[in-house]
């Protein structure tokens, strides 16, 4: 079998909002997809020959599989991912978790998603979740830019 390339991150990734690999002076984006999905639009990826890469593939929590391989012109090339990370368990009542003020008006929205979606409400769902969403890439933004949140990464 061909090898196939996969990065390890160091803490739990909940969702990565962007990803490019550097091509010199310009970045290229790459697309991601959950490896259940990915199989089923490439269940031959084992014999995909190497080249520029155009997604990353989750395939645990911390493990991401870049596909196609780079070839020689692509490997060792700058990757740069934003995304949010899944917090550590807080140990004692005194600690406090890392969230920044602004991830502070989601949680209600994020609460009445998963609310409509057991309602089976897929509408209402999709508005809360929306809402959610975006407060969550601002919250992004502002801890990629300044100390903000620790949840946010940025990896270059």
């Amino acid at each position: 079998f061909p090898v196939t390339i996969t990065s390890t991150f160091n803490k739990t990734l909940l969702r990565i909002d962007h990803a490019a690999i550097s091509g010199g002076t310009t970045y290229f984006p790459l697309k991601t997809i959950d490896f259940n999905n990915f199989i089923r639009v490439y269940p031959e990826f084992l014999n995909q020959t190497d080249g520029k890469p155009e997604m990353l593939v989750r395939m645990t929590d911390k493990n991401w599989m870049m596909f196609p391989n780079p070839d020689t012109t692509w490997t060792g090339k700058a990757v740069a991912i934003y995304g949010s990370v899944l917090p550590n368990d807080l140990t004692s009542t005194s600690e406090e978790p890392p969230l920044s003020v602004t991830l502070h008006h989601a949680y209600p929205h994020y609460c009445a998603w998963l609310f409509f979606l057991a309602l089976n409400q897929p509408e209402k769902a999709a508005n809360e979740y929306a809402t959610f969403d975006g407060l969550r890439k601002l919250n992004m933004k502002t801890a990629t830019s300044t100390r903000g949140s620790l949840l946010s990464l940025r990896v270059n």
